[in-house]
């Protein structure tokens, strides 16, 4: 048997041993099953592993999300993108790989059986020692293989998972610190503190006295404790006939008119909630505590499906 470009050692095999008839297609299409099988284990065991890694804090909690069938999506997706990066990094040749995959395949044998060593030298169950010595004995081999792999195959493309066995580590332990920094920022793992009654204060810009104005008024009293109303009018006629509404109306609210020279709403009202802090009422307002008072305006008018315009609040 001599090895030919375009076919490959096993179709040899196979042809010298079953000719070229049904036989050899029946057993080229198994071996492309078993093939399939085998490349598909990627994708059944390293999205396990990452919301693993996830659940521990080593990666980002959005791996450990499943869709509605139990399947972890996103490390489906990661590994499809880094499997088309390294086919297009080597140019779709296979065989660029097989020192990549070999150094990976010993480095993983030698960390499995060196932690089911040290599993058993904790844990200490009857009968534990030849358990740990045949572990041992495994983890010193695929040890030796990987060293030797990775000196004789480096330049071929060994030198990879040299360089990135480190940065994955480096990667992992900079995610676990980002997760452990936010768990103290939200006291996770510990009692927080009884909660307690703030008095609030909501703000409500309007333009006019209407149906729109007793919706937001209505909810924005269910909201706080004071609400404050607030128009802006570039119009001296428009705000005194605002003031005379409101007067008329009298929905037990206090009414701020602010000025409007540009014919803006949202910056005088912004002006407004940011201004220094002074008494109205007995009551500070509008930005007298460390957190900005919540805003609440009016119901925009929209068209129903079925036609009806209706008032949505926002």
């Amino acid at each position: 048997m001599v090895p030919r470009q375009g076919v490959t050692v096993l179709a040899q095999l196979t042809a010298g041993a079953y000719g070229t008839g049904w036989a050899y297609y029946a057993t080229s299409v198994v071996v492309t099953l078993a093939l399939g099988l085998a490349a598909n284990t990627s994708f059944g065991g390293l999205p396990v592993l990452m919301s693993l890694l996830a659940r521990d804090n080593r990666l980002p909690h959005l791996f450990a999300l499943r869709a509605e069938r139990p399947v972890h999506r996103y490390g489906v997706l990661a590994l499809a993108v880094l499997s088309c990066a390294l086919l297009i990094a080597v140019n779709a040749d296979t065989q660029r790989l097989i020192p990549l995959f070999a150094v990976g395949v010993f480095v993983g044998f030698t960390i499995s059986q060196s932690g089911l060593v040290r599993h058993w030298a904790t844990v200490r169950p009857a009968g534990w020692v030849p358990r740990a010595v045949i572990n041992g004995v495994g983890a010193v081999l695929t040890a030796v293989a990987a060293v030797v792999l990775l000196t004789s195959k480096f330049l071929a493309g060994a030198w990879f998972v040299a360089l990135i066995v480190p940065l994955l580590m480096l990667l992992f332990s900079r995610i676990q610190r980002y997760y452990t920094l936010a768990g103290v920022e939200l006291g996770l793992r510990r009692m927080p503190a009884v909660p307690a009654r703030a008095s609030s204060l909501v703000i409500v810009p309007l333009g006019e006295v209407d149906a729109v104005a007793e919706r937001a008024v209505t909810a924005a009293l269910s909201l706080g404790d004071e609400v404050v109303v607030v128009a802006a009018f570039s119009d001296q006629a428009k705000a005194a006939a605002m003031r005379a509404d409101w007067a008329r109306w009298d929905p037990g609210v206090r009414l701020d008119i602010v000025e409007s020279p540009q014919h803006s709403l949202v910056h005088p009202v912004l002006g407004y909630v940011g201004r220094p802090r002074r008494q109205a009422g007995g009551r500070t307002h509008p930005s007298g505590g460390a957190r900005p008072p919540p805003l609440s305006h009016p119901a925009e008018p929209t068209r129903h499906p079925a036609g009806r315009r209706v008032e949505r609040a926002h």
